[in-house]
């Protein structure tokens, strides 16, 4: 199949797709499990499968409070998770941080099996799960350059023997296997590693006083009203060259 975010028959009038190697496939791939000809029961499965997501991710975060902190600490962290705006507001939009925060709950979940000095294989999963987080929000990808000094840290200095080289090695490995490929798939096709937040972050920040030619009823969106708008943040060229 081909990646693009053009639909025949809906985004385009001919049957043509046009490759996109800017957004980021992890929200995507999630949605194409739902993918429906009626766009309207398309939408309503997605935003179904959020609401579940985050349902069963509430679980997690509830009992590792009730583990390592107690009663009132993991109220207030589950009532913290329950009315974050990600989730409150996930029956309106589909919205990429929905499925990464269901991701890193999971990948929270792997580091506590870890530290109480898990199989391998919980090494293995937690590296996938933050590799598909930073294919859903790309800034998950620096999160690692946070965590292998950490990681490191504990297997030299603290000496921990569950924290062994080669463990943290299939940890990178995993992480690597989903994350890299698609940053090397863009980048054998002529696309570079742009990064989409920083594309969007450079776009987002070109409308003075945040509106669109000073319509007041642009404010705070000004890039949905800018005819334009699409082809400046086609990539990273592209949106560098409104700034000259």
């Amino acid at each position: 199949g081909t990646y693009s975010r053009t639909l025949p028959g809906i985004t385009t009038t001919g049957s043509e797709l046009v490759v996109d190697f800017l957004r980021d496939p992890g929200f995507p791939y999630f949605a194409s499990f739902f993918y429906n000809e009626d766009i309207n029961a398309f939408m309503y499965a997605t935003l179904n499968a959020q609401l579940i997501l985050n349902m069963l991710a509430l679980l997690p975060v509830l009992v590792l409070g009730w583990r390592y902190a107690g009663y009132w600490p993991t109220f207030a962290t589950g009532l913290l998770f329950a009315t974050s705006p990600q989730i409150i507001n996930m029956n309106l939009y589909f919205l990429t941080e929905s499925l990464m925060i269901s991701l890193m709950v999971l990948f929270v979940c792997c580091m506590a099996m870890i530290l109480r000095g898990g199989h391998i294989s919980w090494w293995l999963l937690g590296g996938l799960l933050l590799g598909f987080a930073a294919l859903t929000r790309p800034y998950m990808l620096y999160f690692l350059v946070a965590l292998l000094p950490w990681l490191l840290y504990l297997h030299y200095r603290e000496h921990l023997a569950h924290f062994s080289g080669g463990k943290i090695a299939g940890f990178c490995l995993a992480f690597a296997l989903v994350a890299c490929t698609w940053s090397l798939y863009k980048s054998s096709h002529g696309n570079g590693l742009a990064d989409t937040l920083m594309v969007g972050t450079i776009h987002h920040g070109l409308y003075p006083g945040l509106m669109y030619e000073d319509k007041p009823e642009s404010y705070g969106y000004p890039y949905r009203a800018d005819p334009r708008a699409a082809e400046i943040s086609r990539d990273m060229p592209s949106v560098l060259g409104e700034l000259q």
